[in-house]
């Protein structure tokens, strides 16, 4: 991934990237209602994404199905690479807890109010890339394949 620029050279506030369906279509709706510039991403993939990775300030990861299974994959590739991530968490996410403290993270009806209050604490936004990323190097590789094997 190409090293992300500032935050206050980035263009995009929020970036989502993913298949739309009405449930994050409407997350999204709500953020830029708020006065957010939000950028979908569908079927955009690799070096493509990646260059709007690093112009967005923020990655906003939102459940496609009520199952409610945290996007693991997706979360960790963003936060090893320190970019900030909101994602929906909410009282029956599964969710392994080492995640939590390198993310914001809000249920889904509280998910734009917590972005637009984390986009007015610029020191809380700027801390939340890196904060992932020193997260995500506390859980060797090697630990993370065993729980899976």
């Amino acid at each position: 991934m190409q090293e992300p620029s500032t935050q206050d050279s980035r263009d995009v506030d929020v970036l989502f990237y993913g298949c739309v369906n009405d449930r994050r279509r409407l997350a999204l709706i709500d953020l830029e209602t708020r006065g957010l510039k939000v950028k979908p991403l569908i079927n955009v993939f690799g070096e493509a994404r990646d260059a709007w990775v690093a112009r967005s300030k923020l990655v906003v990861n939102i459940h496609q199905f009520d199952t409610q299974i945290f996007e693991v994959v997706r979360v960790f590739y963003l936060m090893t690479n320190g970019i900030p991530v909101a994602t929906e968490v909410n009282s029956t996410t599964k969710i392994d807890d080492f995640y939590r403290e390198g993310l914001f993270y809000r249920p889904y009806e509280d998910l734009a109010d917590g972005i637009v209050e984390l986009f007015e604490d610029k020191t809380k936004l700027a801390e939340l890339g890196p904060l992932g990323q020193e997260k995500i190097k506390l859980r060797p590789q090697t630990e993370l394949l065993q729980s899976i094997l």
